[in-house]
């Protein structure tokens, strides 16, 4: 525990000037309430004295007691600034002096307008009124003892002086107790003051012990913060001694590690570098003996190195290609571009003349330089195989030709005989005079039935013999689909009957017309719609659905519930003598009615395919060039 002597001396100026400030605060904190009650009681004095005084003279030194009032609260302004301050503020000070003084001065003439009353009561009410202001004052201006001891003064000094000035008996008692009463209030207010002051003097040194002791505290816990910093530190310190051996060790054992891996990798590397020479050894070898010639060049297409094919290409040795321009060899070469031409250089060489080679070129970075790697190949035989593959080409071509004006002319001859023959099985069915017996009736109607199918394959090869000479005329104009596919349903109508088919038919409501030849897009409709009956089951369903159209292309699609198609069946269905039916047997036709569909379709500047699952059915679609519909207002300009 610190001693007397060990408290450090107090600023007793600053606690003087601090005890000063509070003091001021103080009054000017209770200030309005003495104020009013000043007015208060001279109010009451006034009343006192209304029926007694002159009214002019009793208003005029109560305007007087408020005016002084309103003076004294103009001191209020300054309270903010008093307390933000560290010492007492000499304008407040002069003004509670003065305002005290001015107010107990004005307040004392109450009792000269007393002695003009009649009343003698009027006087010690007066007195008493004036007293208990005094012990009033005190609550409030005993803070500063000078302040009150001046309102003391002015406020009792006037009266008792005037009293005792008069004379009358009564009145000079009145002034010995006023001037008892006067004595009395000094001493109160001397002790009271001094113990206020006292009191914020000891409140105000102990605030300076205690803001010396919190210090003194922050100063000792900093103290020991530090000491337990350094303790910290030190113990941090040998925790990282005791780390950095670790460390070393664990170094030291990488490091040997690292010895013998970096052994061990100068083995691989060696390795590596044997196994490297090797590779190139087998590269190079690779390039000497290849049938190709690889040359590489600089970004100036000047010859760096070439292989012995190349030599051989290029007629000279490597020693005399070096630096040479690879463009004077192989005239119309440009690096940098696409330069792969199977068949487009000629290598122009002093002993062998013009050689065909293919070409082609790398970009190759060589010492940071850019350059290329380039590769010829000779393609004298590949040329001379060209040729010889372009010939047999033309002699295919020239014998399908002949091959399709072949079944033209035969198709012409077949039919020109078939036709007698269903014509005379025909008048053998229909002679009414003389019907044939049963048997032969059955036997002719077989005649008829191979005859008609006949005719249908031979006009089959000739439709496809003709377009593939390209003899077949197709014309385009506009067709309405609806009525091309009720004539397309009346001619299959009774091979629907047979096998038992519903036709269904959505076309009808449409008015849509695409651009097509009318016979070659009913022959497409017959054939696709003959199809979907014949490879149907029996109480299936064909549907033509209504043309589904944009503003260039309309789609129609022809759908069915037969056996379907699997997904390589339907890359095959449309070409030659394909038929792809589980019952193709028992199905009459040649695998080439498709084939004509699409190319009468592509005839038409359109597209067929077709849609299917194995089991459920399948849809078969053409999408053909759009007419656009007539509005309204076009079909009454025309008809008009």
């Amino acid at each position: 525990m610190q001693s007397a002597s060990d408290v450090p001396a107090l600023d007793t100026p600053a606690i003087d000037r601090q005890t000063a400030r509070e003091q001021q605060l103080f009054l000017l904190r209770y200030l309005h309430h003495g104020v009013l009650l000043t007015c208060f009681i001279m109010a009451v004095v006034v009343i006192l004295l209304w029926n007694e005084v002159d009214h002019v003279r009793l208003m005029a030194w109560y305007g007087l007691v408020v005016a002084v009032s309103l003076f004294r609260l103009t001191l209020l302004r300054r309270r903010a600034a008093l307390a933000a301050a560290d010492g007492p503020d000499e304008v407040v000070q002069l003004g509670l002096h003065t305002g005290a003084f001015a107010s107990a001065l004005v307040c004392s003439v109450a009792v000269f307008l007393a002695g003009q009353s009649a009343q003698p009561a009027d006087m010690m009410i007066v007195i008493v009124l004036l007293g208990g202001m005094a012990a009033g004052a005190l609550g409030t201006l005993g803070a500063v003892i000078q302040v009150y001891n001046l309102y003391l003064f002015a406020l009792l000094t006037p009266p008792i002086a005037w009293l005792l000035m008069n004379g009358e008996e009564g009145k000079s008692t009145l002034a010995l107790t006023a001037l008892v009463f006067l004595g009395a209030m000094l001493v109160t207010g001397r002790g009271y003051g001094t113990r206020l002051e006292q009191s914020y003097r000891l409140g105000f040194r102990n605030l300076a012990l205690n803001e010396h002791l919190a210090l003194a505290s922050a100063e000792a816990v900093d103290n020991s913060r530090k000491l337990e910093l350094e303790v910290e530190q030190r113990r941090k310190a040998e925790s990282e001694i005791k780390s950095v051996a670790v460390r070393l060790q664990q170094a030291n054992k990488h490091l040997h590690a690292e010895v013998l891996r970096r052994q061990k990798n100068e083995k691989a590397v060696r390795l590596q570098a044997e196994q490297t020479r090797r590779s190139e050894m087998r590269l190079r070898a690779v390039i000497e003996n290849s049938f190709d010639g690889i040359v590489t060049v600089g970004g100036d297409a000047r010859i760096l190195s070439a292989n012995p094919a190349a030599q051989r290409l290029l007629g000279g040795s490597e020693k005399l290609l070096l630096g040479r321009d690879l463009a004077v060899f192989l005239p119309g070469l440009e690096l940098g571009s696409e330069n792969s031409a199977p068949h487009g250089l000629w290598v122009t060489s002093g002993a062998e003349g013009r050689i065909p080679v293919s070409f082609a070129a790398a970009p190759l970075s060589m010492s940071g330089e850019q350059g290329y790697v380039c590769v010829l190949r000779d393609e004298t035989e590949s040329e001379k195989a060209r040729q010889a593959l372009l010939s047999a080409k033309d002699a295919a071509e020239s014998a399908n030709r002949a091959k399709s004006d072949f079944l033209s002319s035969m198709s012409h001859e077949l039919r020109t005989p078939l036709h007698a023959i269903l014509g005379f099985a025909q008048l053998l069915e229909a002679d009414p005079e003389n019907p044939l017996p049963e048997a032969h009736a059955a036997s002719t109607k077989e005649i008829n039935k191979a005859g008609w199918h006949l005719l249908n394959l031979i006009n089959d090869v000739l439709d496809l013999a003709q377009i593939e000479a390209g003899k077949m005329e197709i014309r385009r104009e506009p067709v309405l689909f609806s009525d091309l596919v009720a004539d397309a349903i009346t001619l299959v109508a009774p091979l629907a009957a047979e096998h038992q088919v519903t036709l269904k038919d959505e076309s009808q409501a449409s008015e849509q017309k695409v651009c097509a030849d009318p016979m070659r897009l009913k022959q497409v409709m017959i054939n696709l719609l003959s199809n979907a009956i014949k490879y149907n089951r029996p109480g299936g369903w064909v549907e033509i659905k209504a043309p589904d159209c944009t503003r260039e292309i309309c789609r129609l699609t022809v759908s069915d519930t037969g056996v379907g198609l699997t997904p390589e069946q339907q890359e095959a269905i449309f070409d030659r003598f394909i038929r792809v039916a589980d019952n193709r047997h028992q199905i009459e036709g040649t695998g080439v009615g498709l084939a004509i569909t699409r190319k009468l379709v592509h005839g038409m500047g359109g597209e067929i395919g077709v849609r299917s699952r194995v089991g459920v059915g399948s849809s078969f679609w053409i999408d053909l060039p759009a007419v656009k519909s007539e509005s309204p207002a076009d079909k009454v300009a025309a008809s008009s």
